[in-house]
C-alpha cells in the first residue's frame, strides 16, 4: 500500500513539475525576446543617428585646409607661436624642439618608385617635439596640431609614462610644408595668398601670439615647474 502512495504521489508531482519547468522555461524565452527586441530599436536608433551624422557630414562645405605657407623671416617664430598657443590652451608643456633642416624634395624628372612626389617649390620642414602633461591634455593637444588649419604630418610618435603619475611624456616629428615666397604681395598678415584670407594657424582666424615667456629656442629648454 506504501509503495502504491508513492507512486500516486509521483505520479501528480510529475506532471505539475513539467509544467512549472515549461512556464519558466517559456518567461526566459519571452524575456530574452524582449532583450532582442529593445537592443535592435537602439541599434536601429544609433544606425539612424550615423546615417544622420553622415548626411550632415556631406552637405557640409569641405573644410578649409593650407597646405603650405610662404617662406619668410617669421615662418618659424609663426610656427612655434602656434605650437606653444596649443600647449597652453591644453594645459601641456612643451619641453624642447629641434629643428631640421629643410628637406630636399626628390627630382621631379626622377620621382622615387612608390613613392608621391611634392608639387614643384614646396618644401617639407621637419621638426623633433617634446611634450609632457596628462594623457588627455597630451591626446587633446595631439588633435589641435591635426585639426588647425594648417596641414601637418605628424609620424614617430614615442608615448612613455613619466616618472610622477598622470604625466606623460610624447616626442614625434612633425612636419610642415612651406613654399616660396610668391612675388606678388598684398596678402592679408598671417595669410597665404590663394586661401582666401583664412589664417594658416588658429582654427578661428586669430594669429597666435606668443605668451610672456617668449619664444622658444631650438635645443633643450630649462625644465622648470609649470602650473598646469
Amino acid at each position: 500500500m506504501k509503495k502504491l502512495s508513492w507512486i500516486n504521489i509521483l505520479a501528480l508531482l510529475i506532471p505539475f513539475i513539467c509544467l512549472t519547468a515549461a512556464v519558466l522555461l517559456v518567461m526566459v524565452q519571452v524575456r530574452r525576446i524582449n532583450d532582442l527586441k529593445t537592443q535592435r530599436m537602439q541599434l536601429e536608433r544609433n544606425i539612424a543617428l550615423v546615417e544622420n551624422r553622415l548626411s550632415q557630414m556631406s552637405a557640409a562645405p569641405p573644410p578649409s585646409r593650407i597646405a603650405t605657407v610662404e617662406m619668410s623671416v617669421t615662418e618659424q617664430l609663426d610656427f612655434l607661436n602656434t605650437l606653444r598657443a596649443y600647449a597652453d590652451a591644453t594645459k601641456v608643456r612643451l619641453v624642447r624642439w629641434s629643428a631640421a633642416p629643410p628637406i630636399v624634395p626628390a627630382s621631379a624628372g626622377q620621382p622615387e618608385p612608390g613613392r608621391r612626389t611634392l608639387p614643384p617649390g614646396v618644401t617639407p620642414i621637419a621638426s623633433t617635439v617634446e611634450v609632457t602633461g596628462e594623457y588627455r591634455n597630451l591626446r587633446e593637444f595631439l588633435y589641435s596640431l591635426m585639426r588647425s588649419p594648417r596641414l601637418y604630418s605628424m609620424n614617430d610618435i614615442r608615448w612613455v609614462r613619466g616618472d610622477r603619475w598622470p604625466a606623460t611624456s610624447v616626442t614625434f616629428i612633425l612636419t610642415r610644408y612651406v613654399a616660396a615666397p610668391a612675388s606678388g604681395a598684398g596678402a592679408p598678415s598671417g595669410t597665404t595668398p590663394g586661401t582666401g584670407g583664412v589664417s594658416p594657424y588658429m582654427p578661428d582666424g586669430r594669429r597666435p601670439v606668443a605668451p610672456s615667456e617668449g619664444p622658444l629656442r631650438s635645443g633643450p629648454q630649462e625644465k622648470t615647474p609649470r602650473s598646469l
